[in-house]
């Protein structure tokens, strides 16, 4: 078995390593660092919260292979091979294509070209859906 690796900047990364570190960046963009949610709410339930807690978490223990990784970036409609490339040198300010701050950026623009009474309207429901789902994550602590 042929051990893939890529040069990075004088170092030899194992591409195991490299989908670990693409994986991360990932949750952190979609999920504030939050595995949990991005397991359910951008993956939608495509692997296990336990899976990844696995290739990602202090132990890993286990790899991300390439059948998962191909998956997940056609899940976030990411190039095929995206997570294969090491972006540990560059500065993400959402720089992953429709990443949150990318999709927060083309919401904004929307919402700014609106009228004013329908800016105040969106504003609303914003927050009254804020408070939906603060309720919603008390709630879900509470049956914990």
């Amino acid at each position: 078995m042929t051990l893939l690796t890529v040069a990075t900047q004088g170092r030899i990364a194992d591409i195991h390593d490299i989908r670990r570190r693409n994986l991360r960046l990932l949750v952190t963009e979609y999920a504030n660092g939050n595995l949990s949610r991005f397991v359910e709410f951008t993956l939608n339930g495509l692997t296990s919260y336990k899976g990844l807690q696995h290739v990602t978490g202090p132990r890993q223990d286990r790899n991300l292979g390439s059948a998962l990784a191909r998956k997940i970036e056609a899940q976030l409609h990411l190039e095929r091979g995206w997570m294969d490339h090491d972006r540990s040198g560059t500065v993400h300010t959402g720089g992953v294509p429709g990443g949150r701050s990318e999709r927060v950026a083309r919401l904004a623009e929307s919402i700014e070209s609106l009228s004013p009474p329908m800016r105040l309207v969106i504003e609303q429901l914003v927050a009254f859906l804020g408070k939906d789902v603060g309720k919603r994550e008390s709630m879900r602590c509470h049956h914990v």
